[in-house]
C-alpha cells in the first residue's frame, strides 16, 4: 500500500452537489483542499468550476470552486478530482440566495 501523500486526509463522504450547469453529481470523499467528484458517464466538467451543496439539518450551503487536476474512468460513470481554490459556508436564510 502506498503512503498518504495528501497534505490533508480525504474523508469518504458521499454528498449530492449542484453543478453549474443545473445537474447535480455525488462525492466520493473531501478534505480542506480538494474533492472527488463523481459523474454519470458522458459527462465533463469545465477546467475551472464552481459547485454547492446544502445541509439542512444545519441551515447551510456550502459553495465552492475549483481546479479539475484528473479524470479517469471510474466504474461506469467519471471520476473527477478537484483542488479547490475558494469555498464559504453561507446560512440558507442569507438573502443572496435566489431560489
Amino acid at each position: 500500500m502506498h503512503p498518504e501523500r495528501r497534505a490533508t486526509p480525504r474523508e469518504p463522504i458521499a454528498l449530492p452537489i449542484l453543478l453549474p450547469d443545473g445537474s447535480r453529481a455525488v462525492t466520493r470523499d473531501i478534505s480542506a483542499q480538494g474533492v472527488y467528484v463523481l459523474l454519470a458517464p458522458g459527462r465533463a466538467l469545465d477546467p475551472w468550476f464552481s459547485f454547492e451543496y446544502e445541509l439542512p439539518q444545519a441551515g447551510l450551503r456550502f459553495v465552492a470552486s475549483g481546479q479539475v487536476v484528473r479524470t479517469e474512468r471510474a466504474g461506469d460513470g467519471v471520476g473527477v478530482a478537484v483542488r479547490l481554490h475558494g469555498s464559504r459556508l453561507l446560512s440558507l436564510d442569507w438573502p443572496g440566495w435566489a431560489d
